[in-house]
């Protein structure tokens, strides 16, 4: 079902291992793992796939357009199919459209509505540290370089904030 995941049932372990969190260290921490880096990972993924799509098409547009390209990265040279890459992003797109839903039907059927709405009100950091580390240890771990952090990090996590409250309040109204 999922080519994007490393199980076909992803979603739903993340949310049985969120239940299990919850066991161990509460509704905050087991939401900040499920819906603050799980699904916020998913959008990510989304809106960045969305992104080179866009890039792609409008390369595609121009009268020079030249499906294989020659890349440079710290990897080394590569060779790339555009058009073979424009088709992947659309069915990543397609699968974390899928995966979204997915995500948020399993979350609300495992988790009270007012407890994810406590967990929003509660301002979360988002990401894979934001439910592990306190506001004290993100500010260590961006002055030593572990984490980067930067006004265009903000932005796009407060954007992503309202998207991830939007997937849960927009199916309960």
């Amino acid at each position: 079902m999922y080519s994007i995941f490393a199980y076909e049932n992803q979603p739903e372990l993340w949310v049985e291992a969120a239940l299990n969190i919850q066991k161990r260290y509460g509704i905050t921490k087991a939401l900040g793992y499920v819906i603050g880096e799980k699904l916020y990972n998913i959008l990510v993924m989304h809106n960045t796939s969305l992104i080179k799509l866009q890039k792609i098409d409008e390369l595609r547009k121009r009268s020079d357009y030249e499906s294989h390209r020659k890349v440079q990265s710290v990897f080394g040279d590569y060779e790339i199919d555009l058009d073979q890459e424009y088709q992947r992003l659309k069915k990543v797109i397609d699968e974390t459209n899928q995966a979204k839903q997915e995500m948020v039907t399993r979350i609300l059927s495992a988790f009270d509505l007012s407890q994810i709405e406590e967990y929003f009100q509660s301002n979360p950091r988002l990401g894979s540290s934001g439910h592990i580390l306190s506001e004290e240890q993100h500010r260590y771990w961006w002055k030593m370089g572990i984490e980067k952090h930067t006004l265009e990090d903000e932005i796009r996590d407060a954007l992503l904030f309202g998207e991830l409250q939007r997937l849960f309040f927009k199916k309960t109204q």
